[in-house]
């Protein structure tokens, strides 16, 4: 047979003992029609539409508190999207792949003053003046932009 193929001969359970030779007495259970609607269990993970309606007061509060608060929450830039962003206003002299690059240094910055030579070398071969390349500067290290 196919079982024997897999693991040897099928092995089944053992039938539970019954009450006349010591076993577990049998419940006969009542119909549908007759049983409590009080005894009955809410339903599974507390989905009722009464467990739904029960507020509890310190979420009721906190809500109340969140609908009171401004409407847009303020995200801070990152360094490296400020970068990208400021970097766009130097275009056309600055090519899209070495400002993609300079956006890569920002993130994996260690040393500030490394970094920020490295920048200016990069911006000055791409012909932007140094008053621009200070006022980038400026505005990418500056967190209130």
């Amino acid at each position: 047979t196919f079982f024997d193929g897999l693991d040897g001969a099928p092995k089944w359970a053992e039938a539970p003992t019954r009450p006349e030779a010591g076993g577990k007495e049998l419940v006969m259970l009542k119909p549908k029609e007759e049983r409590d609607d009080d005894a009955k269990p809410n339903r599974r993970w507390n989905r009722s539409s009464a467990a739904s309606q029960v507020v509890n007061p310190v979420v009721a509060a906190a809500a109340a508190a969140a609908m009171q608060a401004p409407a847009q929450a303020v995200v801070k830039e990152s360094r490296s999207d400020r970068c990208t962003r400021l970097l766009a206003a130097l275009r056309p002299m600055v090519d899209e792949s070495i400002a993609t690059h300079i956006s890569t240094m920002m993130e994996d910055m260690e040393d500030v003053e490394e970094t920020r030579e490295t920048i200016v070398d990069l911006l000055e071969g791409c012909e932007v003046d140094r008053s621009r390349i200070d006022q980038f500067w400026n505005d990418l290290m500056n967190d209130d932009s």
